[in-house]
């Protein structure tokens, strides 16, 4: 099994960009979240190698500082590397760090939406004080509503180091399970998009919001154009991570199955998956792609070829103009019921998307 192993790791090997590929990045600010570990912690520190300002983003200060020590051994001198703290399933506590990136007074080039639960343990079917299912507010809510709060900090910011600013969603295989190309069933929950009568948090919730991240990138991309912001999204594939260890996998089938999927010789390393986030963040390859996809090849599974771009992801919702307006608009005015202050900066909450079915 080992020389097997082997042989697969030195096949991964053959791809065409790598971290090493990535240009100076002094003067651009790039916010990572969940970046104290896995692909988000190798994605931050690859952009600190080539000189970033990079935010480190993450839920535990102790582990956000070890992160944030990690990364600056192997820090470029011209790089700054600092951590921001929020819990994305807690809306007060985005608006808090927003907050704080604000009288900072920064920047903001890149947004990686990295951060992403599977199944957590001790927390499987709790919901937020907002009535949202833990999955869906960390995966999806959360990080739309820290998108639609830094964006009007992205839109003055100016361009630099020959890239066009840049929302990166965090994508993967799952979507695929939530809205599979050759069957084209529809698993999302129209009438309960907060999940509050789904009383489980397993790997069909992550498969739902992964798909709901690449709608997102549609609309988005649509919504931004004017602003000369790309959407993209990322598929780092199936990588060994802790996120599978910090995932109550022993208690459901579909999840233990995934984990030990990840954790074969399939899987490749955390390094090898963060390559299609650090890509689709700074490559100039990626100016003008906006609505595009970044990563595995079609079925997703490893990073043979980490430069893979192309026009549209595989999930068919997600190439529908109209549904993910729709979808977007929906999950927008969710967000204005939990936060009535909430005007997204994207643009207005379209009713007749509301209201539609």
């Amino acid at each position: 099994m080992q020389a097997i192993k082997n042989a697969w790791q030195e096949a991964k090997k053959s791809v065409t960009w790598t971290k090493k590929d990535i240009q100076d990045l002094q003067g651009l600010t790039i916010l990572v979240t969940g970046a104290t570990d896995g692909v988000g912690l190798e994605c931050a520190r690859a952009y600190a190698e080539h000189g970033a300002h990079v935010i480190v983003h993450g839920r535990n200060k102790e582990k956000g500082d070890e992160a944030v020590a990690d990364i600056k051994e192997t820090a470029s001198i011209t790089a700054k590397v600092e951590l921001m703290l929020a819990d994305l399933t807690v809306l007060d506590e985005v608006r808090k760090m927003v907050d704080q990136y604000k009288k900072l007074d920064y920047p903001l080039h890149v947004l990686i939406n990295n951060a992403a639960i599977q199944a957590p343990k001790g927390h499987r079917g709790e919901h937020t004080k907002d009535g949202i299912e833990i999955t869906f507010a960390s995966n999806y809510y959360g990080p739309l509503y820290l998108t639609e709060l830094l964006l009007p900090i992205m839109k003055k910011t100016p361009p630099a180091g020959g890239i066009t600013k840049r929302i990166v969603w965090v994508t993967s295989i799952g979507s695929q399970l939530a809205n599979p190309p050759v069957l084209k069933t529809d698993l999302i929950p129209w009438n309960d998009l907060k999940a509050e009568h789904y009383h489980e948090s397993d790997w069909w919730q992550y498969a739902r919001t992964k798909l709901f991240n690449l709608m997102a990138v549609r609309e988005e991309s649509r919504r931004l154009e004017p602003d000369h912001i790309d959407v993209v999204a990322a598929h780092p594939g199936m990588a060994v991570t802790d996120h599978f260890g910090k995932a109550d996998t022993e208690h459901k089938l579909s999840s233990w199955m995934i984990e030990t999927w990840a954790n074969s010789p399939i899987g490749q390393t955390k390094e090898q998956g963060a390559i299609a986030l650090e890509y689709a963040g700074v490559s100039p390859d990626v100016n003008g792609k906006n609505g595009w996809y970044v990563g595995t090849p079609e079925l997703g599974l490893v990073n043979v070829g980490n430069a893979h771009i192309k026009e549209h992801p595989n999930a068919p919702l997600a190439n529908n103009p109209e549904a993910c307006r729709r979808f977007y608009n929906k999950t927008l005015a969710i967000l204005k019921q939990s936060d009535p202050s909430f005007e997204p900066a994207s643009g207005p909450i379209e009713e007749s998307y509301v209201r539609s079915l």
